[in-house]
């Protein structure tokens, strides 16, 4: 179980939302969307009075589509109920008339959507979870009579596709990434209609994915590593085992020394081949400087991962990042802090390019850094910390019972309730050997002050896991190459330039106000009237400016589990063919 203790019991912001405001397009209004304007161009100075396809009176629901998604239709109760409610809306949309399918087969809409489905790879998604495999069959058997099925077929594969892309279609479980404050993304209707009335379904394909630089880098970057997989035998995996140092012997040097001299570095030895010799530990150095990984010469389980890491591996890790990308909003906003987890970095963006970097300190496995969207609201200068219940108790509290002067030498004091009302209670006079677990009627709250676990100061942002950004006094974490160690929350390497920021363009502050108030000993909550959108993420792989793509440690193992996600998806069922349709009617 994963527990993220590092927030402030008293400071948890609800969403201002009723619920999560995750990107999210109804249903009906996709639906719509896909079909109505589709194929009646959009107003123009000829016809200025025609009204959209929600007002004006359209023809009943023909019989070879009633059959499916009428009201009393049962014939697609494999289908999710909101998925038949699309297909109703779509072709009601339409005028009810096919869109993919004509008297001889496949329209060269159809052939356009067929080929586009089967290009979905190309975003690392399963064309089989979208049923290419049996549309081509029900193509080739070209039966007449099948005709509906394979129009209502393309219909429900192209909204599952749709949805995907969008990042709104997760009825497979997948986790979320949960958006707080921020407007909730809209689809443009009319572009949608443009893009399908003219056939351009590449077009549509890229206005429905993520515009972002990033995502477009990385399709670029997976059609490389695709053709890597297929070009190149996978390598032997270098054994598991105990950290190799310098001038250690181990029986899997050779193997190490073999792939450093696979990518190009010269370690020939005329030694023993088991030793681990200073030219061998030399080039694993800039092995790990290369992969962003801790430059000390030792071979530990970090770097044999990244050793071991294929092309195979590297396409997993680009398509988890996708799909990553799919689930963000699309406005990340013209100028937004990106926190990147995997990567212990956090970014100031003016658009693509970060104007401000420093490193963090995330969560460990233990207590991860939930991924999710919300907007910086408070910035706090000299903050209290009022120690979470679950930290007081795996901490705090064993901390006591071994130091009896644990509270006051870290400025630590005890509240509990008395009478109504929160006052101090004397830690001298409690038994601490009495309390624990369900037991602890006591609240631990840390003065300001130097050694603050919040440091100097705080950032806070709405979010139901009540998590921050915030300073330290342990900076010497910050010199470490891998920094999960906190219990969720953000460390900030530079935090007084970030609050620097913060509080002269979003609170409007002198720097005199700035240094006057941190001098102070009190602690001071800030409000910001114009503020950033701040994106907390956990992207793996990471494509610069310049090209070159990096692969960041998967730190919490959750790649695998991404792409094993996509892959799980299966097609919906197909429609009833005909047959059974007579047979199911002729049985009512």
């Amino acid at each position: 179980m994963i527990h993220r203790t590092c927030h402030d019991a008293g400071t948890r912001f609800p969403p201002k939302s009723p619920s999560q405001a995750l990107r999210m397009l109804g249903a009906l209004a996709l639906a719509a969307v896909l079909a109505g304007p589709v194929f009646t161009h959009a107003a123009s100075a000829a016809q200025p009075t025609v009204p959209p396809p929600s007002v004006r009176e359209r023809p009943a629901m023909p019989s070879w589509l009633a059959d499916f998604v009428g009201e009393q239709s049962t014939a697609l109760s494999a289908w999710p109920g909101r998925q038949v409610g699309q297909l109703r809306e779509f072709y009601a949309a339409a005028d009810f008339e096919p869109r993919w399918t004509g008297e001889g087969g496949l329209t060269d809409r159809g052939r356009a959507l067929m080929a586009t489905l089967a290009q979905s790879e190309e975003h690392g998604l399963s064309p089989d979870a979208l049923g290419v495999p049996a549309l081509q069959a029900m193509v080739e058997r070209a039966d007449p009579a099948a005709r509906p099925q394979l129009e209502l077929a393309l219909t429900g594969a192209l909204m599952r596709y749709a949805g995907w892309l969008l990042g709104v279609e997760r009825e497979d479980g997948a986790p979320r990434h949960p958006v707080f404050v921020l407007a909730q993304d809209q689809l443009d209707p009319r572009e949608l209609a443009r893009l399908i009335d003219t056939g351009d379904m590449r077009q549509l394909v890229a206005t429905l994915s993520p515009a972002h630089s990033q995502y477009q880098r990385l399709l670029a970057a997976r059609r490389v590593y695709k053709e890597r997989v297929a070009q190149q035998a996978a390598s032997p995996k270098i054994p598991a085992g105990a950290t190799i140092r310098a001038g250690y012997n181990d029986p899997r040097v050779p193997a190490i020394r073999a792939r450093m001299a696979a990518m190009g570095h010269d370690v020939a030895t005329t030694g023993d081949a088991n030793h681990y010799d200073p030219k061998l530990r030399q080039a694993v150095m800039q092995f790990q400087a290369a992969n962003r990984l801790q430059p000390d010469g030792s071979v530990g389980r970090a770097v044999l991962a990244a050793m071991n890491a294929g092309p195979a591996d590297r396409l997993v890790q680009i398509d988890a990042t996708l799909e990553r990308w799919r689930r963000m909003p699309r406005d990340l906003g013209a100028r937004h802090v990106l926190v990147n987890v995997p990567a212990y970095t956090m970014s100031v963006m003016e658009g693509d390019r970060a104007s401000m970097q420093m490193k963090v300190v995330v969560g460990t496995r233990a207590r991860q850094t939930p991924t999710f969207s919300s907007r910086l609201a408070t910035v706090e200068i000299n903050p209290t910390w009022s120690v979470p219940a679950r930290l007081a108790a795996e901490d705090i509290l064993p901390a006591i019972r071994r130091n009896p002067n644990y509270l006051e030498e870290h400025n630590i004091r005890v509240l509990a309730v008395v009478d109504g009302r929160v006052r101090q209670i004397n830690s001298a006079e409690i038994d601490w050997e009495q309390h624990g677990g369900r037991n602890m009627p006591f609240r631990f709250r840390q003065d300001p002050g130097a050694g603050n676990s919040l440091g100097k100061v705080k950032m806070m942002l709405p979010n139901d896991e009540a998590i921050y950004l915030h300073d330290t006094p342990k900076r010497s974490l910050f010199q470490r190459t891998a920094r999960a160690y906190s219990s969720g929350c953000i460390r900030l390497e530079k935090p007084d330039l970030f609050a620097n920021l913060l509080l002269t363009e979003g609170a409007g502050w002198s720097q005199d106000q700035i240094d006057g108030a941190f001098a102070q000993r009190g602690t001071r909550a800030v409000p910001l009237r114009d503020s950033m959108n701040v994106h907390i993420a956990y992207l793996t792989a990471w494509v610069e400016d310049d090209g070159k793509l990096t692969f960041h440690d998967d730190i919490y193992s959750q790649d695998d589990r991404v792409v094993q996600m996509i892959q799980a998806r299966r097609a919906l069922p197909a429609p009833p063919s005909p047959e059974r349709m007579r047979t199911a009617s002729a049985r009512d």
